[in-house]
């Protein structure tokens, strides 16, 4: 047998017989941390102000702020379908972006529990969630989802789904198996997404007057979720907000593990 396989197989294992282990850093944690101890957690650079109030890029040294409106940066001060951003993390450091390469590249997708808590806990605590009618997770390509065996935006929406109560809809299908994004620097990015989502066959009434939470694992340029963002608002969905795990701090800079 593969020794990675069977070291990820343990691993998991490890992870049901002694879920009170931090999923990053072994060490035994609380089990309200929901898999990732405090001192891991604290690793976690919040996504807090400043930060442009639409796509919560951090309004840092190199953001680009727009001194007219001071809480947009200045990509979204002229760009006005850019959806509504909240994040839980910055994607930055060691522990956020291992989790999650371990996670869409590793086949580790029990680590999605403790990450899909954070993702809940971003929806929760930065959007009113009863104005919300459904979920709607970034969907894969049919090729790249069988490569993998789950869409990883799924996942991540799961806990947000059960504790809110809100139900995870598909309205949308990737039309072409697009070159993976984390390969591309921003321009590239644009290209590669340009008419790459549709609206499913039969959707239509699931988003249209709807208002959707759209759900991402990592938001770098915002490309993607734009695009996901038009298609829906084009279908007729009434609004487009986004939540996801973490965001890329500059654009420009290259995470190690979007989609």
């Amino acid at each position: 047998m593969d020794m990675g396989i069977l070291s990820r197989a343990v691993r998991e294992l490890v992870d049901l017989v002694v879920p009170d282990r931090c999923c990053y850093c072994r060490q035994r944690s609380d089990a309200s941390d929901r898999g990732l101890c405090q001192s891991c957690r604290q690793d976690l650079l919040p996504c807090i102000e400043p930060c442009c109030e639409r796509c919560a890029l951090p309004l840092g040294a190199g953001a680009g702020i727009e001194p007219s409106r001071p809480t947009l940066c200045r990509g979204c001060s002229t760009d006005p379908e850019m959806p509504r951003v909240r994040a839980y993390a910055q994607f930055v450091g060691e522990t956020l972006p291992a989790l999650l390469i371990r996670c869409k590249y590793g086949g580790e997708r029990h680590l999605s529990r403790p990450l899909g808590h954070l993702v809940w806990i971003a929806a929760a605590t930065q959007l009113v969630l009863a104005e919300y009618d459904a979920v709607v997770a970034v969907p894969l390509h049919d090729t790249r989802l069988l490569e993998r065996g789950f869409n990883q935006a799924v996942l991540l929406a799961g806990p947000l789904c059960r504790n809110s109560g809100l139900p995870l809809v598909s309205p949308l299908r990737r039309a072409e198996a697009t070159a993976r994004q984390s390969l591309l620097g921003a321009r590239e990015r644009s290209r590669n997404l340009r008419g790459s989502f549709q609206l499913a066959p039969g959707a239509g009434s699931v988003v249209d007057g709807r208002q959707l939470l759209l759900v991402d694992d990592v938001v770098t340029t915002g490309h993607t979720v734009r695009e996901c963002a038009r298609v829906l608002r084009a279908a007729g969905a009434a609004r487009v907000d986004v939540v996801c795990l973490a965001r890329t701090p500059r654009h420009g800079h290259r995470p190690h593990a979007t989609a």
